[in-house]
This record gives C-alpha cells, structure tokens and sequence, in this order.
C-alpha cells in the first residue's frame, strides 16, 4: 500500500508571516547595536515610510515563500 502523505512535500502558508509581523520586528530592533563595518544601520526605515513598507512587503514575501535571497542567508547575529 503506497502512502501517498509520506511523498508530499509540505506547503508554507503565503499568510504566516504579514507586514504587521514585520513592523514588530523593526520596533523591537535596535538598528544601532547591528551596525556593521558599511556603517549601515537601517535607521532609513524610520525616515522614509515609502522604503519601510517596501521593505517589510519584501521580507513577508521571502519568508512566506520560503525562498531568501542569497544576501539575507549569510550575516553576523549575536542573540541577547
């Protein structure tokens, strides 16, 4: 008996990540303890409206397709 559930490959749910979800995130970052060796602290997010709501329609996007672009893969974090 061939059990069909076993070759699926599982779907990820185009809403499970909003750009509600992702406006907590920017709220909840400070941008000034990731700054990186470019200087870049992502505080643009805040000045221009129209790049945050880019930006947080293009992380849903990614992360709700499952699909990263190779430069959000590779990065420093340090977890606090």
């Amino acid at each position: 008996m061939h059990n069909s559930n076993t070759s699926k490959t599982p779907k990820i749910r185009k809403d499970l990540f909003t750009q509600d979800d992702i406006e907590l995130v920017l709220k909840s970052t400070n941008f000034k303890k990731g700054m990186g060796p470019d200087l870049f602290t992502a505080e643009i997010l805040d000045k221009d409206t129209q790049l945050r709501d880019k930006f947080k329609e293009e992380c849903a996007e990614s992360l709700n397709s499952g699909q990263l672009p190779a430069h959000q893969t590779k990065g420093r974090l340090v977890a606090l």
